[in-house]
């Protein structure tokens, strides 16, 4: 359990950054201008603070989905190498590196595709050519994370049923409560940040500009209720945080003990 706490905690800046300026920026998207305008605190913005900002936003989102798959693959990582007593140490580095190395190449493809035309020395025309092919990039990497999102949750689910012949209760218990509490939170962050981006991309293929306005503001617009429904699914779900929430609600004293496994 120690590392889903490690990973949740990692999880916590990028929900609070995204959530925050998407609330406090109200970004509307204008494919005429191929940019975003904001109506709250940032509505006098210039230009190169909004490219700044979506930036964030946008690296932000791919970022918490990866480390929500990171979640689902430590689990079961960590019980395999328990339950058949060997290391996976070397998979598990190569499937974390594949993910770092292909994150940060998408990362730096949104930062070019929203900042390009606005770069000094020609570099606008250097990179002009990202136009072509990004569409394509990113579906090869939603399709790479779609892919291991189903091969991992398959194998999470081969892994629960070979653990109640081997291991303990209490070990199965835990696997259970963990793995069902992932299962549900990226089922969750699917629902409101990837299907909504994935439709947004698609709209950007068709000559509509008002359709393309209003499904890619739903989908910027839909990003701030991830952090809340992670939070509530994580206590709804995990036990001991769970108890611990709901003693200081009922004004319970007692003291709970957690047993980290």
């Amino acid at each position: 359990m120690q590392n889903y706490k490690r990973l949740l905690i990692a999880t916590l800046p990028f929900s609070v950054i995204i959530t925050t300026l998407i609330t406090v920026a109200v970004p509307i998207y204008d494919n005429r201008a191929l940019t975003y305008y904001f109506h709250g605190l940032f509505e006098n913005a210039s230009q190169i603070w909004i490219i700044v900002l979506v930036i964030i936003g946008f690296n932000c989102n791919l970022i918490i989905s990866d480390l929500l798959l990171v979640m689902l693959i430590d689990r079961y990582y960590s019980v395999t190498s328990v339950l058949y007593s060997k290391s996976s140490e070397c998979k598990s580095k190569l499937i974390y590196t594949f993910l770092l190395l292909t994150g940060l190449l998408q990362c730096l493809m949104f930062t070019i595709l929203f900042s390009y035309k606005n770069l000094p020395w020609g570099l606008d025309v250097t990179f002009q050519s990202i136009e072509l092919f990004h569409l394509q990039a990113v579906l090869v990497f939603q399709l790479s994370r779609v892919i291991g999102l189903v091969g991992i949750l398959i194998l999470n689910f081969r892994l629960g049923k070979d653990l109640k012949a081997k291991a303990s209760p209490n070990v199965v218990l835990l696997h259970k409560m963990l793995t069902r509490a992932i299962n549900a939170t990226v089922l969750f962050m699917l629902l409101v940040t990837r299907v909504p981006l994935i439709l947004a991309w698609l709209a950007k293929a068709t000559p509509y500009d008002v359709l393309i306005d209003i499904v890619a503001t739903m989908a910027t617009c839909l990003q701030q209720t991830a952090f809340l429904g992670d939070m509530l699914i994580t206590f709804y779900l995990v036990k001991p945080y769970k108890s611990y929430i709901t003693q200081l609600f009922v004004g319970d004293k007692t003291v709970t003990t957690v047993m980290v496994y």
